[in-house]
């Protein structure tokens, strides 16, 4: 799942109702496995990001991740939050960012971020079993907390992906005072379903 950079961004917000989601097992490719962040994984972290275009070089990646993050909450921090899939060769090759907000108190929300897989690796459903993996786990440990991420039509695959988690699109709910759901947002993603795949995310929104 590619972000495609040549659509218009938009916020789109997402928000999975802890009592919508039926736990399932995830299922990784054989010799995959699930990983949490060690010190020293920024690096990986930034080529996962730059394989799917959410930044223009390695090196951006790896300065965004290390000053924003590993440095602002430190390794502890990153532990709990910061999830990757690790490939036969022992690469890591997926990644994603469960924030809860018990724990990373000056958010409003829990949030999902950063949900990315290398291209090379995608098809196989490492993605979506990364997600039931951090869902799995924060269903049964917070079952009163909704998980709310943001997206973009550029992400249109991902967002498909999401939806059938059960995440749903946000009509007014929002993560924070900047990221609030924009209205354009599902006109400009809708042509990238033929299928009508955008009606039906309408159709499904809460608030």
């Amino acid at each position: 799942m590619i972000i495609d950079q040549s659509i218009p961004y938009r916020h789109i917000i997402m928000r999975l109702d802890p009592q919508n989601y039926a736990p399932t097992e995830p299922k990784l490719p054989k010799g995959y496995s699930f990983h949490r962040y060690r010190d020293g994984d920024e690096r990986e972290w930034a080529k996962i990001q730059h394989s799917v275009n959410e930044f223009p070089t390695v090196g951006e990646a790896y300065d965004y991740y290390h000053r924003d993050w590993c440095e602002f909450y430190g390794a502890e921090k990153m532990a709990l939050a910061q999830y990757f899939v690790k490939s036969p060769s022992g690469e890591l090759i997926a990644d994603s960012m469960l924030r809860p907000k018990d724990i990373f108190t000056e958010l409003r929300v829990t949030r999902l971020d950063w949900v990315a897989c290398m291209p090379e690796h995608q098809g196989q459903g490492i993605a979506t079993a990364l997600l039931r993996h951090i869902l799995n786990e924060a269903v049964e440990s917070r079952p009163n907390d909704p998980i709310y991420l943001p997206t973009q039509p550029g992400s249109y695959a991902a967002v498909r992906m999401y939806w059938n988690l059960g995440f749903r699109v946000c009509r007014t709910s929002a993560i924070d005072d900047e990221e609030k759901p924009d209205a354009e947002a599902m006109e400009i993603i809708a042509p990238y379903y033929p299928d009508g795949f955008g009606e039906t995310l309408v159709k499904t929104m809460v608030e």
